[in-house]
């Protein structure tokens, strides 16, 4: 029997539903089940597009401790409650902007007297609108629409703590990571009171990336003693040895609770769990072609453990790097894709391991399916490993790019250079990789003219795959930024703006559980005035990009350089001029390549080369640096069509 793609569920129309969980009974008459009940539950906003890793680690990981585990998308019951489309523009909401966490924590808000007046003194902006307006330009009708959704929210969480499935639960566990905490403990706020008579003593935790500091988690049990604690330290592995402890509110190390633990002990590093997402593909694929398949195959940052990028705060406290072995990880990929028949993986892993080049990638190049995985990488990799990453299935990228300034990537701390930045993304243009980026800006190295002199770069690089974003580095927490900002000629002037918009806490509580936070410079300098003309160009180039503007075709003994990022030309080169051009597919020294070419047998001498080189720097068409240089054109297949216009050549 054909599968045909799914309808509308019942679920996403709403509550009108009777609720569907196993021994809906009311629980007075209830016989004490031989294991216990956890309801693990994704909250807004996190995506309706696809499952939630973390929830689905942690389903896992209770229904192998032999408990009756319920996942609960209730981000789905929210989206059907306030309406689908305003929801995802919610969810789609970068966390720095804070929309998500704003509208999640509008009944918190709406329970509390006021903010405190520390926190008022502390806001540039009147409102969260103003905010919105005036520092993220969004539309009003937009910050209109998002204003709507904060209202309905304070009905939405009653109906929720109201339904009937929280009767026959014995432990609470609530996802908190992609704009998921102001509705976490919105919802926990809500529970205790509805079930104040009926189940007072229903354990509800906290797990996700959003509390996974000891500050940040102990400041959320201070701030709402309504929830028993926040596992902070490998939550899966704490599901899969302590439940039951968690059940009778005991001590359980790597779990924080209100006033302090004494749990704040380091666990073993544990590798991540295979997840269970339930019923999700079933219930809330619509598009069976594009459905999105989470995967994991390490935690923490093989390079942070050597060098942690100074703006980075995504790795977690004191988590070294650990990666499953080679045949877990095709193992679990091939269980997973024929449990869920989804062929569009998106792994969460912070950086590929570069050990999987001699082991998962000619695994899963063997499979022969049509896999598409998507990873974070460096920019280092070289135009083979690309082909492997390619002919492997993993064909989407994101990479830290960030910067076109040497200085800029120093300060870092990347360990990348700009010429293996422009090649990484030459090659994945050549090749039919689709790459992510972000162009940043703002860091302390920084310059009016050497951000000017980017500007001037991005015009060149105009062909190749523009940034997905363009934004002003962030201090975020557990930043190298955070630790030290003297050291990197910053300073932390408080929370983040949304944040003092967003929970009506103490100052102090609000600072303790802020990811990012607002910054100054130790020299006063105006980021955002030295960085106008390479934000304009960046977002121009995001705005006007077009495919194919720049590339050669190989013809016998000439190459034909096909120019249209501006006034259209093709360039013939011919002979030694031509090879010169290949051999530049990476940066080379003058030296290595008059050593290259006399080596082939041209004729040729160093005043030739340089001649040449100058011509095609003229013309844009390489990027030079400290003696060496790099062609900018990649090469095509011969299935492009033959571009007309200008011509020229050498000979």
């Amino acid at each position: 029997m054909l599968d045909h793609e799914k309808g509308e569920s019942a679920a996403d129309r709403g509550f009108s539903q009777p609720d569907s969980a196993p021994g809906s009974e009311k629980r007075a008459v209830e016989v004490e089940p031989a294991v216990g009940r956890v309801a693990v539950v994704v909250t807004p906003f996190a995506s309706t597009q696809y499952p939630s890793l973390d929830a689905g680690q942690m389903h896992a990981a209770c229904s192998g401790a032999g408990w009756q585990s319920r996942l609960e998308y209730l981000n789905h019951r929210c989206a059907a409650w306030i309406g689908r489309e305003i929801y995802d523009r919610i969810a789609s909401h970068q966390r720095s902007v804070g929309v998500g966490e704003w509208v999640g924590a509008a009944p918190l808000r709406s329970r509390a007297a006021s903010f405190p007046q520390d926190v008022l003194d502390q806001r540039r902006w009147g409102s969260f609108a103003d905010y919105l307006i005036n520092e993220r330009t969004l539309p009003a009708s937009e910050v209109a629409a998002l204003e709507a959704a904060s209202e309905a929210m304070s009905e939405f969480v009653d109906i929720a703590a109201a339904l009937p499935f929280w009767q026959d639960t014995d432990l609470v566990l609530l996802c908190c990571k992609h704009q998921q905490l102001g509705f976490s403990l919105s919802l926990a706020q809500a529970l205790r009171q509805n079930l104040a008579e009926t189940y007072p003593d229903l354990p509800i935790y906290l797990f996700g990336e959003m509390v996974n500091s000891w500050s940040q988690a102990q400041a959320v049990c201070d701030a709402a003693p309504w929830i028993d604690g926040v596992l902070v330290r490998a939550p899966a592995t704490i599901a899969q040895n302590r439940l039951d402890d968690l059940r009778h509110r005991r001590t359980v190390p790597g779990v924080a609770v209100k006033g302090g633990s004494p749990a704040e002990e380091k666990l073993a590093r544990a590798l991540p769990v295979t997840p269970d997402f339930g019923d999700f593909y079933d219930r809330y694929t619509k598009d069976p072609i594009e459905s999105v398949l989470p995967v994991q195959t390490s935690v923490g940052c093989w390079w942070a453990d050597r060098h942690h990028c100074t703006f980075c705060g995504l790795v977690e406290e004191n988590r070294q790097y650990l990666s499953k072995s080679p045949d877990e990880i095709v193992n679990e990929f091939v269980s997973q894709i024929e449990k869920y028949e989804s062929l569009r993986l998106v792994a969460t892993d912070l950086l590929l391991d570069y050990k999987y080049f001699k082991s998962v990638v000619p695994k899963l190049k063997e499979l022969d399916i049509d896999i598409d995985i998507f990873f974070e990488i460096k920019a280092d990799l070289n135009k083979g490993q690309l082909i492997e990453l390619r002919d492997a299935g993993i064909n989407n990228l994101q990479a830290g790019i960030e910067s076109f300034d040497q200085t800029t990537l120093d300060g870092m701390d990347k360990g990348t250079s700009v010429f293996q930045n422009i090649r990484f993304m030459k090659w994945c243009t050549e090749l039919g990789i689709n790459l992510n980026w972000i162009q940043l800006y703002g860091f302390p190295r920084e310059t009016a003219e050497t951000m000017d002199a980017q500007a001037e770069l991005l015009k060149r690089l105009c062909h190749l795959q523009p940034p997905i974003g363009i934004a002003a580095v962030r201090v975020e927490r557990g930043s190298p930024f955070f630790k030290d900002p003297g050291a990197h000629g910053m300073r932390i002037e408080g929370p983040s703006e949304c944040n003092l918009h967003t929970y009506p806490f103490d100052l102090n509580i609000i600072s303790a559980v802020a990811k990012e936070f607002r910054h100054g410079y130790t020299d006063d300098r105006d980021v955002e005035a030295q960085s106008t003309r390479l934000r304009a160009v960046a977002e121009a180039w995001r705005r006007d990009w077009r495919p194919d503007t720049l590339y050669y075709k190989r013809g016998v003994d000439f190459l034909k350089i096909c120019d249209f990022r501006g006034p259209e030309r093709v360039v013939t080169l011919r002979g030694w001029h031509a090879r010169l051009y290949e051999l530049l597919d990476t940066q080379l020294s003058e030296s290595r390549l008059l050593s290259l070419l006399v080596s082939a047998g041209e004729s040729v001498d160093a005043a030739s080369i340089r001649e040449t080189l100058d011509d095609l720097n003229q013309l844009g068409l390489v990027y030079g640096a400290d003696g060496r240089w790099l062609a900018l054109a990649p090469r095509v297949s011969r299935m492009r069509p033959q571009p007309g216009g200008a011509t020229g050549s050498w000979s």
